[in-house]
């Protein structure tokens, strides 16, 4: 990892200094929580687990936790999803995701998986899939019925959706319907309630992404003030006359904090998501070459920087 002054001493040879500039500091993004609909035309196995190489598994039992099993079938029951002869849990420390939750695994007589469930400390169902093959031979469902049977599902799992949501043709068949999380009438970055309403009819999978927030600030910036700041932030790190950027618009968002600028905070629990304006800064010129776009997260209260994305 560069340290800032590693930085600074490249930036005295660097010609496109913006752009050099934030591909140093960016460093190695905070793995962020991903809710991936999963669907019956994928391995089980890579679908039921989430990449990573921090994924830490501890076996629980009903001795060790006794509502956990339970809640897990409840959560399938409501779902109509399959159960299998035999349950397999565990209790899942993920730090490449930053979260913790218990699993249970319904497989066959074969050992293979037919459906799974992921709750989190409180009991909540954070996910769930099956994995048969859609049957054949049943009238697939239209939107409108999709959309319906979504929002049914969701309800049923003691999952809360706001609004319609929005219905979309899946790639694998079926359809699948989103609901956006809104806060304080403020999108909550990343967000959602997905579920995955297959051709046959049967709810494939359901799942929610839900961060704690963090207060309201009590003052808030406006967007001039927000775009004037990342414009300072950018000519800040540049330490260049000629390079050239354009700051676009601003919107007001809640956003996690993560590590994009400040190495410090690589390996960090999860923070409350916080209200911020989340600015776009485009490279101009020679610039250009290196990074496309720099995204910055500015606490919508104080104006800091709390994370972002660098895009090349």
């Amino acid at each position: 990892m560069k340290t800032i002054d590693d930085i600074r001493i490249k930036l005295l040879f660097c010609g496109a200094g913006v752009a050099c500039a934030l591909a140093l500091t960016a460093g190695p993004m905070a793995a962020a929580t991903v809710m991936s609909t999963l669907t019956p035309d994928r391995p089980a196995e890579a679908a039921a687990r989430p990449v990573t190489t921090e994924r830490l598994e501890q076996a629980i039992s009903a001795d060790d936790k006794p509502g956990v099993l339970s809640r897990a079938h409840g959560a399938r029951a409501a779902l109509e999803l399959p159960d299998g002869v035999q349950s397999k849990a565990v209790h899942v420390k993920d730090r490449g995701r930053t979260v913790e939750y218990d699993e249970v695994v319904e497989e066959d007589a074969a050992g293979r998986p037919v459906a799974l469930t992921q709750l989190d400390a409180r009991g909540q169902l954070l996910m769930a899939a099956r994995f048969d093959a859609p049957a054949k031979g049943k009238a697939a469902p239209d939107r409108g019925q999709a959309l319906k049977k979504a929002a049914a599902g969701a309800a049923a799992a003691g999952i809360g959706v706001q609004g319609p949501g929005e219905t979309s043709e899946a790639a694998s068949g079926g359809w699948d319907v989103v609901w956006t999380r809104v806060e304080n009438g403020i999108r909550v970055r990343g967000d959602e309630v997905r579920v995955h309403v297959r051709e046959d009819g049967v709810i494939g999978s359901v799942g929610q992404v839900n961060h704690p927030l963090a207060a309201l600030p009590s003052t808030r910036l406006s967007r001039a003030q927000a775009k004037a700041m990342a414009g300072e932030q950018t000519r800040r790190w540049s330490d260049n006359a000629a390079v050239d950027f354009s700051v676009g618009d601003a919107e007001l968002l809640w956003v996690g904090p993560n590590a994009a600028f400040d190495a410090s905070k690589i390996g960090a629990a999860e923070q409350p998501y916080r209200l911020s304006w989340v600015v776009n800064v485009t490279p101009q010129g020679d610039a250009a070459s290196s990074v496309r776009q720099v995204v910055l997260f500015l606490d919508a209260g104080d104006g800091s920087l709390i994370g972002g994305d660098v895009v090349e």
